[in-house]
């Protein structure tokens, strides 16, 4: 097939260019400023009337290979809205949304399967539980938690996620799934222990405590039953 390839200079510049496109018969709408490339020109160069394109009519084996060439045109003439340029989008980008979107799917069914066989399990296992491997990924995690950006960001994201109904269930499934393992494991019932026994040692958690333990007890013990005691400062702010 024959496609065809139009390159705008810049107005000021004729050494430049401003905008890369494809399709024989596109110069009307731009012109007519009808298309958004067309009103992007009038609104940053008012009164100034658009110049002629370059055109270019290119063989190729299909509208895949086409958008490939009007890509490489787009840096090549540095018409990248990045280089300063007018193109704010890639040729074909819902299809490279497609595609990316297959590939994923892809990897998420290859990840499903390996799931499955116990050797790679046991293997991923192995790997993550490594002395070197834990401790990279502890540095890691407390140098991102020192930005205080990143940590705004990761805090908002896991309280919206929380208020889902659907993220409370799967949260309460796997409390309880987890306290049957602790309970019938005696190493995680010992490194349960341990932990908490080390986190009643900071002054940090225990002033944590002090200030939110009356407000979780009466949560759990009146509002998750339905109780109002008259006694309960909490009960009587929320009548």
């Amino acid at each position: 097939m024959i496609g065809h390839l139009y390159r705008y200079p810049h107005p000021m510049n004729p050494e430049k260019f401003l905008y890369v496109g494809q399709g024989p018969k596109r110069d009307r709408s731009h012109r007519s400023g009808r298309s958004a490339f067309g009103k992007r020109f009038r609104k940053q160069f008012p009164g100034i009337e658009l110049p002629q394109p370059i055109r270019e009519a290119v063989e190729v084996d299909s509208q895949l290979e086409l958008n490939g060439l009007e890509t490489v045109h787009m840096f090549q003439y540095h018409t990248w809205y990045g280089y300063g340029g007018m193109n704010y989008s890639l040729p074909g980008s819902k299809d490279y949304g497609n595609y990316s979107s297959a590939h994923r799917q892809a990897l998420k069914d290859r990840m499903t399967k390996q799931r499955k066989n116990p050797a790679f399990v046991s293997k991923m296992l192995a790997s993550f539980n490594e002395p070197g491997v834990r401790a990279n990924r502890s540095k890691i995690t407390k140098s991102r938690f020192l930005d205080p950006d990143y940590k705004t960001t990761i805090v908002a994201a896991l309280r919206r996620a929380a208020e889902k109904p659907e993220s409370k269930k799967a949260i309460v499934a796997a409390l309880r799934r987890r306290n049957v393992i602790m309970n019938r494991t005696p190493e995680h019932a010992a490194r349960g222990v341990a932990a908490m026994a080390k986190l009643r040692e900071k002054p940090e958690f225990l002033s944590w405590v002090e200030t939110h333990a009356p407000k979780l007890t009466h949560i759990r013990w009146h509002t998750n039953r339905g109780i109002t005691k008259p006694d309960c400062r909490f009960c009587i702010e929320e009548s």
